[in-house]
């Protein structure tokens, strides 16, 4: 059972993994690596609870992303992106703008729980705008919270969770650097 901290999403979540010295890839690029499957099930469980994921072209063409059974997709992206074939009937949205002005979008068009699985560029992008309102933050093979490896100056913790050597944390009042 997902804990209560997450059950009333605010408008915009980030999720994301970090893994040993504070990084986000493994050495082919993908999160999949620095992941294991208390993080696969949790990132499952948070997708449940959003009306749309967010993500970039970069990351959805290397994790090879598709529609969600559960939410609609977004992908922020400069050149276009074919997500791989899936048996959903939800949405697929291209966002071709910046980061910012792309979440802005996804609001005005309605959307109330945005979950953003993009990489740490983007999130440090997205911190400096002001545009996440909360960071649930998974540490891998019992590495630690590294805050600023996003750009982040200051956060409350809200919530620390240790399942073995998988730390969950999540985090408010973002300040950027």
């Amino acid at each position: 059972m997902i804990p209560e901290i997450y059950l009333n999403p605010p408008s915009v979540r980030a999720n994301l993994v970090q893994g040993l010295r504070g990084t986000f890839e493994d050495g082919t690029g993908s999160s999949r690596g620095i992941s294991n499957e208390q993080d696969r099930s949790r990132l499952l469980e948070l997708r449940k609870l959003c009306d749309v994921v967010v993500t970039d072209g970069e990351t959805a063409r290397t994790e090879n992303y598709r529609v969600p059974k559960v939410c609609d997709l977004a992908v922020i992206t400069r050149s276009g992106f074919t997500p791989a074939e899936s048996e959903s009937d939800r949405k697929y949205i291209e966002l071709r703008s910046s980061p910012a002005l792309a979440i802005q979008t996804l609001k005005d068009w309605s959307y109330e729980r945005i979950l953003l699985e993009v990489g740490p560029s983007l999130i440090r992008e997205l911190i400096a705008a002001d545009a996440i309102d909360q960071l649930c933050l998974t540490n891998t093979a019992n590495s630690e919270a590294n805050l600023s490896a996003l750009g982040i100056a200051g956060a409350t913790l809200l919530h620390k969770e240790v399942d073995g050597d998988t730390t969950f944390t999540v985090w408010s009042e973002i300040q950027a650097e």
